[in-house]
């Protein structure tokens, strides 16, 4: 599975970035939800945090999955009243603080903050605080938090319900691709209708459809139980005739690595996309996906498929 993440990384050509790691705190307990307000603004997180906004989802992503793998739950040392010496660490104090505070910046790590937790009332959570989230910028992080929560299977129709209305109605790209990426994390056969649905929308922006089959893509690399062989061969064909019909070479270069993610099997039309490719750097990408291809294998997973 650790190969199958960083073959993913390597793909979407991910820049691995240092996350503002875990914020350290001298309060005593009793002032842990003042003190840790406090030491967000004092610490150079926020700077950090700031260029964080400008990073893609899938960089965002990325960066999430390594700080997870350094501080996730499994080395929570959280006493049983939720804090300990570092600050809050239960879903209802962050909230709490998140409802407080007026800096968005902080607002969004603390969605980040939320989801770290490792509580399954983190998505509900998350849900509602972005129902009344007005700040653009906030949401994103919401929505990068939901993506980055646990027991996203298990609420998948919580998930839906609130998500899907959102998404037709949103005409802001970047809050509809962070909604994809929700999705695409979660390995679901409605998670995989909803991203359908989104690449089949011809009126979406390209680079939006792109965004809903990678994603389908990714989950049947983690679950190819999911998504079968049929559908992802009927997908990458259509990806294909994008690629091929595309100007841009930014949109081309994006299909590619679309298509790269559908296994080993891509080698051949990327192989095919290459003769036909004129510029130079997305020559040398898809030589690289080429390459890449070959070393690539699926996992059967162990998704709801719900």
């Amino acid at each position: 599975m650790m190969r199958i993440k960083i073959v993913i990384a390597l793909i979407v050509a991910v820049v691995a970035v240092a996350m503002f790691g875990l914020l350290q705190y001298r309060s005593r307990q009793s002032t842990a939800l003042i003190s840790e307000k406090a030491r967000i603004r004092q610490s150079g997180d926020t700077g950090r945090s700031k260029d964080r906004a400008g990073l893609s989802d899938a960089d965002a992503r990325s960066s999430m999955r390594d700080r997870r793998g350094a501080t996730g739950p499994g080395m929570d040392t959280t006493a049983p009243d939720g804090k300990t010496s570092d600050g809050p660490k239960n879903v209802v104090d962050l909230a709490s603080l998140f409802l407080n505070e007026k800096d968005p910046v902080i607002r969004g790590e603390l969605a980040m903050k939320i989801a770290d937790t490792g509580d399954a009332q983190a998505i509900d959570k998350l849900l509602e605080l972005l129902k009344a989230e007005q700040d653009p910028d906030v949401r994103l992080e919401i929505l990068r938090a939901l993506s980055w929560a646990d027991a996203r299977g298990d609420k998948i129709e919580l998930i839906l319900a609130e998500l899907g209305p959102l998404y037709k109605t949103t005409d802001n790209t970047p809050e509809r691709v962070a909604i994809q990426n929700v999705f695409g994390e979660t390995e679901s056969l409605k998670s995989v209708d909803f991203l359908k649905t989104a690449y089949g929308d011809k009126k979406a922006d390209p680079e939006e459809r792109l965004n809903a089959a990678e994603n389908m893509l990714k989950i049947r690399i983690t679950n190819n139980s999911i998504v079968s062989s049929k559908d992802a061969k009927e997908l990458v064909d259509k990806i294909k005739t994008d690629a091929m019909a595309f100007e841009d070479p930014r949109l081309r270069a994006q299909a590619y690595m679309a298509i790269s993610l559908s296994g080993p099997e891509s080698r051949e039309i990327l192989q095919q996309l290459r003769a036909n490719e004129k510029d130079e750097g997305n020559i040398k990408l898809l030589d690289n996906l080429i390459k890449m291809g070959a070393s690539m294998k699926l996992s059967a997973g162990s998704g709801s498929g719900s």
